[in-house]
């Protein structure tokens, strides 16, 4: 026990003359390892975080499915391969102590798919409508700063700079989903530029004309 720490004394005697002399013996207090960050279960490719105690003097290892993973208190690994389930181990050394701690991880693998899809193309000044699914919590990221957690958002009066890609990533509660992308077209509203060579004579032959670049054209006039 720690109680024995302090000085022993040596006497020796040959029969005529006594020697004595004296040794100082120290006795540690036995250490004690714990564990007490474990972020598990944690999902394929995200982040697992190990945090054990931290004792004066000592150095510090961790032990995985792997072999010797880490030193120092904390342990950390991202993103995380499912072959690292199993159980880890935390040693401190001090002097000739070495006490361990040990903790079981779970790796899942079952990340929700996540699906992205738009009304795309557009016509600017109409809404965009952004659809999503495979998880119970969204989260769209998209162009000019574009933000939102509905499963279906929305963006009303669309313009050319809302045009691009918008990303999804899903949540099912327990694991992320890898991104999802969507690409929305927004097409400029043509600007209708009609014309005619009038004022012609009854009886002759009255041409309608426009200068605006389209792909189809629907005109309507007098007498239906």
């Amino acid at each position: 026990t720690t109680a024995m720490s302090g000085v022993y004394t040596l006497s020796v005697y040959n029969g005529t003359c006594t020697s004595t002399a004296a040794t100082t013996a120290t006795v540690t207090a036995q250490p004690t390892a714990s564990i007490t960050g474990n972020n598990s279960p944690v999902c394929e490719g995200s982040s697992l975080t190990l945090t054990g105690n931290s004792v004066s003097g000592a150095t510090y290892s961790w032990y995985g499915p792997t072999g010797l993973i880490g030193t120092g208190t904390n342990f950390t690994v991202s993103p995380v391969p499912l072959t690292w389930a199993g159980t880890y181990t935390y040693t401190i050394t001090l002097l000739n102590c070495t006490p361990s701690s040990t903790t079981t991880v779970t790796v899942i693998n079952a990340r929700p798919t996540a699906v992205a899809s738009s009304n795309t193309p557009v016509c600017e000044g109409t809404t965009i409508e952004l659809y999503g699914s495979g998880g119970t919590t969204y989260s769209w990221t998209g162009p000019g700063g574009f933000t939102s957690t509905a499963q279906n958002p929305t963006r009303t009066s669309a313009t050319t700079a809302m045009a691009g890609t918008y990303t999804l990533t899903v949540n099912d509660g327990t694991c992320t989903s890898i991104p999802a992308t969507t690409t929305v077209v927004v097409n400029p509203t043509p600007t209708a530029n009609p014309g005619n060579d009038g004022p012609v004579c009854e009886g002759g032959t009255l041409n309608l004309t426009s200068s605006t670049t389209a792909t189809s054209f629907s005109w309507t006039g007098p007498n239906g």
